[in-house]
């Protein structure tokens, strides 16, 4: 499945190796996705050595977001993919236990 990654940094340097982590990371939640996806993540610095992400996430028929402060951007990636995850799983299983999964087009993009 196809991703499009658009990393914003607002007032934070990140490194290659933070948004290679965030793409490697998030990417693994491709297995949950039916539809193909664009990924909009945004870095800021905030007080106090805070580091806030905000993910958006822009799918056929929904929109997931997710934010997270932590002490560094390893661990807000983290725990954002872990909310998303929840999220994600949580509209897979709506439309998974439709009653006629089988014939929507859901249903046959699985097979």
């Amino acid at each position: 499945m196809v991703m499009s990654f658009k990393h914003i940094c607002k007032q934070a340097d990140v490194s290659i190796s933070v948004k290679d982590y965030a793409e490697e990371r998030f990417s693994k939640l491709t297995k949950l996705l039916i539809h193909l996806s664009d990924w909009q993540i945004n870095y800021q610095a905030g007080k106090r050595g805070q580091y806030q992400i905000d993910v958006v996430v822009f799918c056929a028929k929904k929109t997931f977001k997710a934010s997270e402060t932590a002490d560094s951007f390893f661990s807000a990636i983290d725990q954002i993919v872990h909310k998303l995850g929840k999220q994600i799983f949580k509209i897979r299983s709506q439309i998974h236990d439709h009653k006629n999964f089988a014939s929507s087009k859901e249903g046959k993009l699985l097979d």
